[in-house]
C-alpha cells in the first residue's frame, strides 16, 4: 500500500482474481467508493510502489518480470526495459524523489542493483558484484512445453549463442 496526499493506493484481489490497483480516499474508505487505477489483467499483479509521483506495477508475464509505469490517475506511461529475460524486484524509492532502484538478475547476468531516473526514464547499473560472466557467449530463451496430461508451461533456458 502506498499513500499520496489523502489517498491510499492499494493492491487488492477484491473483485479481481489477478489483483488490481485501487485509490482509496482516507475520508471515505468504504469499498464501494474505491476507484480502480490499474484494472485487473490476464497476468497477476504482484507488487506496487510509488516513486516520484508515479506508480510502478510489477508482475510476471510469460515467466519473466514486467514492470509498467503509470500516472496516479492510471494512464500507462511506459514500461521498464530489462537487459534480457530474467527476474526483477519491485521498484523502490521515495514518493518525492526522482531516484528509483530495483534489482535484476538472469541466467546470464549476475544480480545487480539498478538506478531508474523517474524524470528521464533512463536506467543504469548502480551496484554490481565483480564476477566472471560468459554473457557474450550465452543467451536466455523462452520455450513452451506441453506435456500430454497438463496445460502448456513456459520456461527460461540459458543457451549458447550461435
Amino acid at each position: 500500500m502506498e499513500n499520496h496526499g489523502d489517498d491510499l493506493y492499494a493492491l487488492t484481489d477484491y473483485k479481481a482474481e489477478n489483483y488490481r490497483v485501487v485509490r482509496i480516499h482516507i475520508q471515505d474508505a468504504s469499498a464501494d467508493k474505491w476507484q480502480t487505477v490499474v484494472p485487473e489483467g490476464k497476468d497477476v499483479i504482484s507488487e506496487i510502489s510509488m516513486v516520484g509521483g508515479k506508480l510502478f506495477v510489477t508482475g510476471l508475464h510469460d515467466v519473466v518480470t514486467q514492470t509498467r509505469v503509470y500516472s496516479l490517475d492510471g494512464k500507462q506511461l511506459g514500461e521498464l526495459q530489462y537487459p534480457t529475460l530474467g527476474s526483477a524486484s519491485g521498484v523502490y524509492g521515495l514518493d518525492d524523489s526522482e531516484n528509483a532502484f530495483y534489482t535484476f538478475e538472469s541466467f546470464i547476468i549476475p544480480p545487480a542493483i539498478y538506478h531508474y531516473d523517474v524524470k528521464t526514464g533512463k536506467t543504469e547499473v548502480f551496484a554490481k558484484r565483480k564476477c566472471r560472466s560468459r554473457r557474450s557467449s550465452t543467451r536466455s530463451s523462452r520455450s513452451s512445453t506441453r506435456p500430454r496430461t497438463a496445460r502448456a508451461c513456459l520456461c527460461l533456458f540459458p543457451r549458447k549463442k550461435e
